[in-house]
């Protein structure tokens, strides 16, 4: 936490994520490209593309059913019927709940990896339990909705091809950010719709609320895809679309660049007997990948994807015994305070470390009054301060999350107590 990458400081000043256009996710000119004859994408947040062609429309993913998004498919594609749709993997920003689909889909086939059913059900299942951590991740407010996802209708495995009025699609499958991701590609075109496997960003490797990724299946996806030598690839996030041998080899090359140094360097400290928080704290991109403009850390961050591939490969005890059958933790933080028995000396250190850049020092000790009396008012007073400065200092999607909780908790607690 102590660390911002460099480029931190060329990005526009961060927007709190509960405005729905925030230049950092969404783009302001919801437009289609045309990327070759009947070939759109659309960079909405969440991108969609589609086919057109002389018996229909293949639409891949659903720019989260955006309205924006079905107005420039209708004006690019007039009254030509859906007849199939992709999802790229299972994830609510990718696919289409029932209600919607039969709005804009009517008589569609769904096509899907054969896993996307399996998330879809888990989705149902832990319906509270996501909303909440989706609430916190993107600081929006996630209303528990019973609306049924719309389910594939065709399912495949490994790998998938289809013709559409003289229009053919290839489908393979990867593991990256799901394990139940779909590769779109277009041979005669020479067009990949590359789902999340890009986001014009450091790679969503990890994420500190969701389970853990596939670093080796990402790396051996974008390496097919280069294979394939494409003309153009459309990411699942961002405005980032590459055209070209350059720009391809730039974005889908330093993304795979990035994952190879992480995941080997993580493998490397692991074989030599270093514990997580030693990678964590000194594992850093090398500048020319830090500084590349396809891997700005906006969404996720170095030290989550370095979390994510140790937890990738090992459990979750990290050889200290006080963590093999750990207590909760307000237990041994109620034990420090008594020791301590001064409250004021714990935050007058806390803030001594803080003015010194030791924040996650700083944020330690004042949890430990916090855990043990969670109303106790100035460490609350300190917390949210120092919230609303990391809420200033980082441009990562994914940790200005967390912070956006904290100081909401904090001032809803203070308005009421102080």
């Amino acid at each position: 936490m102590n660390y911002q990458p460099r480029h931190f400081q060329d990005l526009p000043e961060p927007e709190s994520i509960d405005r729905s256009l925030s230049p950092l996710m969404f783009p302001a000119d919801l437009h289609a490209v045309e990327i070759a004859g009947g070939v759109y994408w659309i960079g909405a947040g969440s991108s969609a593309g589609w086919v057109v062609t002389s018996e229909g429309v293949v639409l891949i993913d659903s720019g989260m059913g955006r309205r924006e998004v079905f107005e420039e498919l209708e004006r690019t594609a007039g009254d030509a019927p859906i007849r199939y749709m992709v999802y790229t993997h299972g994830h609510e920003d990718h696919i289409l709940l029932e209600d919607r689909f039969a709005q804009v889909a009517p008589g569609a086939q769904v096509i899907a990896h054969g896993f996307v059913p399996e998330r879809l059900r888990k989705y149902e299942e832990l319906r509270p339990h996501i909303n909440r951590i989706n609430s916190v991740q993107f600081h929006l407010p996630m209303p528990v909705s019973e609306r049924a996802y719309k389910y594939p209708d065709i399912l495949y495995w490994d790998s998938y091809s289809f013709e559409l009025g003289g229009r053919k699609f290839e489908l393979f499958h990867g593991r990256g950010e799901t394990d139940d991701a779909t590769v779109v590609y277009l041979p005669d075109d020479g067009v990949v719709f590359a789902g999340d496997f890009l986001i014009s960003a450091l790679p969503n490797l990890g994420n500190p609320y969701k389970v853990p990724r596939y670093c080796r299946g990402w790396i051996e996806t974008l390496e097919r895809i280069l294979a394939l030598n494409p003309a153009a690839v459309a990411p699942g996030h961002g405005v980032g679309l590459l055209r070209g041998e350059q720009e391809i080899q730039a974005g889908v090359g330093d993304t795979v660049r990035a994952l190879r140094f992480l995941h080997d360097e993580v493998v490397r400290r692991l074989n030599e007997g270093q514990q997580l928080e030693q990678m964590v704290a000194e594992v850093r991109l090398p500048p020319e990948l830090e500084e590349s403009p396809h891997l700005r850390q906006t969404y996720s961050r170095v030290e989550f994807a370095v979390m994510a591939i140790h937890r990738s490969y090992t459990g979750w005890f990290d050889s200290d015994p006080s963590d093999l059958l750990p207590l909760p933790r307000r237990a041994i933080a109620h034990e420090l305070r008594t020791l301590i028995g001064d409250d004021k000396a714990i935050i007058s250190r806390a803030e001594a470390l803080w003015s010194e850049g030791r924040r996650q020092e700083a944020i330690e000790l004042v949890q430990i009054i916090l855990r043990d009396v969670p109303d106790h008012v100035e460490a609350r007073q300190t917390r949210l301060r120092w919230m609303e400065t990391l809420l200033q200092d980082d441009r990562c999607v994914m940790s200005r999350g967390a912070w956006h909780s904290f100081a909401d908790q904090d001032r809803a607690f203070l308005a009421e107590n102080v």
